[in-house]
């Protein structure tokens, strides 16, 4: 197999005491508010995504305050909230992550377009505390995931050990870095064929 080979080949550089220079392990961390736009950003994050055999990747976070109120009240945001909502070209929605923190309450409530798995807009459900302004704070964070759109030239199904035309598909993928997103999924858990 030509993983194998490699493995031996780095073990044996290792052992004559040649150094094996490899990448940094690139930050991930979520600091930005507002949509992903910048293409670097963009890029690292998908980078470090796609290294896992997902290809999923952060297309927008925001945190923001749920601030107490004189009564209990629940209103509905709607994320990103300027721009457009279109995900990423290639890519389609794929999760949401919504966290809380303090008081009050926020959760997912829907897509904004449940028939366009392009449209990464979400509605989310925020439930403020009573007690007045500023008193009984909470915190909300939502993260949205986008995944590259799957095609015969990107997937791996049915291309386990080989190529598809834009991607590849054998173990090796893994060392040079140009798996296609799918390679975990369809050829490690035995689901796609050799």
């Amino acid at each position: 197999m030509k993983y194998s080979a490699v493995v031996m080949f780095l073990g044996s550089l290792h052992l004559a005491g040649c150094a094996v220079d490899a990448e940094p392990p690139v930050d991930t961390g979520i600091e930005a508010v507002g949509p992903v736009a910048e293409a670097e950003e963009a890029s690292e994050i998908g980078q470090a995504e796609s290294a896992l055999g997902t290809g999923e990747r952060l297309y927008y976070h925001e945190t923001f305050k749920v601030r107490g109120w004189v009564v209990e009240e629940t209103h509905y945001e709607v994320l990103p909230r300027s721009g457009s909502r279109k995900c990423s070209p290639g890519y389609q929605r794929s999760d949401i992550d919504v966290i809380h923190r303090g008081n009050g309450d926020c959760s997912f409530d829907k897509w904004l377009s449940p028939g366009d798995p392009t449209d990464c807009g979400a509605s989310i459900r925020v439930k403020r505390s009573a007690g007045g302004d500023n008193i009984w704070n909470g915190e909300c964070e939502v993260s949205i995931f986008e995944k590259p759109i799957l095609t015969r030239n990107n997937s791996c199904v049915s291309h386990c050990g080989g190529a598809a035309l834009e991607c590849q598909c054998d173990p090796l993928c893994l060392y040079y870095d140009d798996c296609c997103s799918d390679f975990t999924l369809a050829c490690m858990s035995g689901s796609g064929r050799p």
